[in-house]
């Protein structure tokens, strides 16, 4: 591999959840009246996002 191939593949970012999995998460974190969750291993924090989103506003994240 050259060096440019092999920067690219280290850095990108293959770890995110997608909108889909985002989308039934905050679904299910609604049908569940949830009021507190934990998130553990943020890699970008857009499943933490789409989750705080979805918690009432006193919800909490831990």
């Amino acid at each position: 591999m050259t060096k440019v191939v092999c920067m690219y593949v280290m850095f990108r970012s293959i770890m995110n959840a997608s909108v889909d999995e985002t989308q039934f998460l905050s679904m299910l974190l609604k049908l569940m009246n949830a009021k507190n969750t934990i998130e553990i291993g943020v890699f970008t924090g857009y499943s933490l996002l789409a989750t705080a989103l979805a918690l009432p506003e006193d919800g909490k994240v831990n």
